[in-house]
């Protein structure tokens, strides 16, 4: 016994990436098992195809159905599956609605709660959400088996145009919004002045470009943080295609015009204001529709 020699064990080394294969043919192996839990009992999940996939298939069994001795016995079995109480519409999920409540975007889908969910045509609830001036677009997906999503892009009011004692709406390409004001309690908006509305239409006799001259104003001051940050914008007086005032807090007033280019104009204002902040100078009026001098 004592004189015989030890074997010695000789130790492959794996290759690495058989190693990293083994693995992942492991983790694939397991994907889909139910987990067991530590008193024995097994959490046990039922997965559902894609929508793309179920399509597919229904393709295919379409074919199958005249193609195959015997497979109209599969279309019809195939029928009856898709056809079953699972796939009932039991849930609506709707997203990305700020001032739209869900209850609200539910109606105007018109979609029932109960119907199959093969049945609903996705387009034709996508056109009776849209169909209200306030959407801007909506996302509608089928999430097997029994919920549909609606994701909603609200029209964000941009400024209230003021008419004969009356306020209107406004989104930011021009057209009126049917928000109530009650939700737009947070939302500080400049009113503009200088406009009629007529048939729900805004009109100006004298320029009926000046809505468009107003809103790439809008769009300017929102773009420069520098003057944003600083002055409140409250109201935008059109006086004419040649004088457009705005007036921020404490009365203070720029004047445009129309014919400007803006962002220059906007760029030449941060600069100014600027200039007067460091020389510790307040100004009461500053006019820009002169292209040489700044008139302050």
């Amino acid at each position: 016994m004592f004189g015989r020699k030890r074997r010695r064990i000789k130790i492959k080394k794996v290759n690495p990436k058989i190693r990293k294969i083994q693995k992942r043919i492991t983790l694939h192996a397991s994907v889909g098992l139910p987990k067991k839990k530590k008193n024995g009992a097994s959490n046990k999940k039922i997965y559902f195809p894609s929508w793309r996939v179920i399509k597919k298939a229904a393709v295919i069994l379409f074919f199958i159905s005249f193609v195959l001795p015997g497979g109209k016995l599969v279309a019809e079995s195939a029928y009856l599956f898709f056809t079953e109480e699972i796939f009932d519409i039991r849930k609506i999920k709707v997203e990305n609605n700020i001032f739209f409540r869900t209850e609200e975007i539910v109606d105007l889908s018109k979609i029932k709660e109960g119907k199959n969910i093969f049945d609903i045509k996705i387009f034709d609830i996508k056109d009776n959400i849209e169909k209200n001036r306030n959407v801007d677009k909506v996302i509608v997906t089928r999430m097997i088996p029994d919920t549909i999503q609606i994701k909603v892009y609200e029209k964000n009011p941009k400024m209230i145009v003021v008419s004969e004692e009356k306020e209107y709406f406004v989104g930011q390409d021009g057209t009126f919004l049917s928000w109530e004001k009650e939700r737009m309690v947070e939302y500080v908006l400049p009113k503009v002045e200088g406009f009629k509305v007529v048939g729900g239409e805004i009109k100006r006799a004298d320029s009926p470009e000046l809505l468009s001259a107003v809103i790439t104003i809008l769009e300017n001051y929102n773009e420069f943080r520098n003057i944003t940050d600083k002055y409140m914008l409250n109201k935008i007086q059109v006086i004419n295609k040649h004088t457009i005032k705005l007036i921020f807090d404490e009365e203070k007033i720029i004047v445009l015009s129309k014919e400007d280019d803006l962002f220059f104009k906007f760029s030449r204002l941060e600069k100014v204001l600027e200039d007067l902040e460091k020389k510790n100078r307040e100004f009461k009026k500053i006019d820009l529709r002169f292209n040489d001098i700044v008139v302050i």
